[in-house]
């Protein structure tokens, strides 16, 4: 007797069918809504970027043009205060410390009158670098036009399936989008901030133990304005490695068209490094911290580090000062114990040779 075909397996079937096509579809159609939302959120937040690369420095048309008066007056009461306790420093110490307040003098002097100025000039230097890196590794005339001019980053979020886009874009592209948006607002602010307080860090340096104040401050704000340069440099060498890497993968196999959008998304968090990795570099600034005290001793001509950060600073300093104190202590205990033993052995040969 033939068999009968069971028709409740064939609907099945065709229903499982059906509803696996479904699901893919439904996956794929969200990987590239959440794909097209990151990628229009990423273009605001590199936007606003450019709208906040140069913030408006001058101290007379600029926002600082209403707290500028202020601080000015701040900074020479600080000063003058400082001065004093430096000059009866000085005094109590046989004079020591008197060329510090002189320098220190001359320096808030030449800082409060020329530093704004200066200033504006290396705001305009910074965004004219980050623009160039820009044009000349991504052929991008500014932040906002590199998800126009990188097509093949486009091109390799479709050749890599709806699935790969929802979560490069979840993982990556979002994130990374909100960060810098953050960091471009923090960097316009902090720079605005710093300043305005220009006039009071300066005025510490009449001071030796508030000297760190305007390093501290000069060490941020070099930092603050090598932001964007420095991720436009990694923003470009990221996306040139993603393009070769779609390149060498081959074609548009969906493994490679993968890795080069992968490759770009990790970009754009390792773009949000550059603060942390800028403020560590420029250590040397700051002559409280170890690489400082060196590069201060080197150009002095004095012949260690340790020597040259002051103790009364934090971190770095410190930790350098109670180093060599230990050390100091334990070369001591260790020449009295050397002593003693040979003291000893002394006695024990007399003792012999009586």
């Amino acid at each position: 007797m033939p068999s009968l075909p069971n028709p409740i397996g064939a609907v099945g079937s065709a229903l499982g069918n059906a509803a696996a096509s479904a699901a893919t579809n439904a996956i794929d159609v969200a990987g590239e809504k959440i794909w097209q939302f990151a990628v229009l959120l990423l273009s605001g937040a590199l936007d606003l970027l450019d709208r906040f690369a140069a913030p408006n420095v001058n101290p007379w048309s600029g926002p600082l043009a209403g707290l500028l008066p202020t601080t000015l007056w701040l900074g020479a009461v600080v000063a003058l205060l400082l001065a004093f306790l430096q000059l009866g420093k000085a005094m109590a110490s046989g004079g020591k410390g008197l060329g510090t307040l002189l320098i220190g003098l001359a320096q808030y002097a030449v800082i409060t009158s020329a530093g704004l100025g200066f200033l504006a000039v290396l705001v305009t230097a910074s965004d004219g670098l980050a623009t160039g890196l820009l044009a000349s590794g991504l052929g991008a005339d500014s932040f906002g036009a590199i998800a126009d001019k990188n097509s093949f980053w486009q091109d390799s979020a479709q050749a890599a399936g709806g699935l790969a886009m929802g979560l490069v874009a979840l993982l990556c592209v979002i994130p990374a989008a909100f960060m810098l948006l953050i960091e471009a607002l923090i960097r316009h602010a902090a720079i605005l901030v710093l300043a305005v307080t220009v006039p009071i860090l300066a005025a510490g340096l009449v001071y030796d133990s508030t000297a760190r104040w305007f390093w501290t401050g000069l060490r941020w704000m070099v930092a603050l304005l090598l932001l964007t340069p420095a991720v436009a440099l990694v923003m470009a060498i990221g996306m040139q490695a993603a393009r070769g890497s779609v390149t060498a993968l081959s074609g548009d196999d969906p493994a490679a068209a993968t890795v080069g959008m992968a490759v770009g998304g990790v970009t754009m968090l390792v773009a949000l490094l550059c603060p942390l990795a800028l403020f560590k570099l420029l250590a040397f600034m700051d002559p409280n911290t170890l690489s400082g005290g060196a590069v201060r001793g080197f150009l002095s001509g004095s012949s260690g580090a340790s020597s040259s950060a002051p103790s009364a600073g934090g971190g770095a300093g410190s930790d350098s000062g109670a180093e060599g104190a230990t050390e100091s202590r334990f070369g001591t205990q260790l020449t009295a114990a050397t002593a003693a033993g040979a003291a000893v052995a002394d006695a024990a040969s007399e003792r012999g040779s009586q």
